[in-house]
């Protein structure tokens, strides 16, 4: 059997977003372990949820779906949206570095997304829906 990943290689933009993506999603969950309200039971929900929404559709990008491709820049675009309302509430919290992480992670996230509908990003998702294959079908039969 062939295998579609020899001759179609995950382009460099759809690698460099998944890494910016990850590495956004994985400092967001550092910080959430480090500064969430534990003592709160229903934050237990919220982290799995979280942890759900952040890294399950990134392996689905991972494996080529387009759909996930999507969810993650609907779902990424609507938290820079949502993110200067955030800022706004816990600015004094922060730290510094926490301060410029917070600003740079969402340019990491536009760039990410951006990334994600490359031209080269675009074809790879789009080859991922193979032609049919003509010596798979049943023999036409003379009437």
């Amino acid at each position: 059997m062939e295998n579609i990943a020899q001759h179609n290689p995950r382009p460099m933009a759809v690698k460099v977003a998944l890494i910016f993506l990850l590495l956004d999603s994985g400092a967001a969950t550092i910080s959430e372990i480090v500064y969430g309200p534990w003592d709160l039971y229903p934050f237990y929900y919220i982290f799995g949820f979280g942890l759900v929404l952040d890294y399950v559709p990134l392996w689905f990008v991972f494996r080529r779906k387009n759909w996930a491709r999507w969810f993650v820049a609907i779902f990424t675009l609507a938290n820079v949206c949502y993110d200067p309302f955030l800022w706004h509430r816990d600015h004094q919290t922060f730290s510094a570095f926490q301060s410029v992480w917070f600003w740079l992670s969402d340019l990491l996230d536009i760039v990410a997304v951006v990334l994600l509908f490359h031209p080269s990003s675009s074809r790879w998702f789009r080859a991922h829906k193979l032609p049919p294959n003509p010596g798979l079908e049943p023999p036409a039969t003379a009437p």
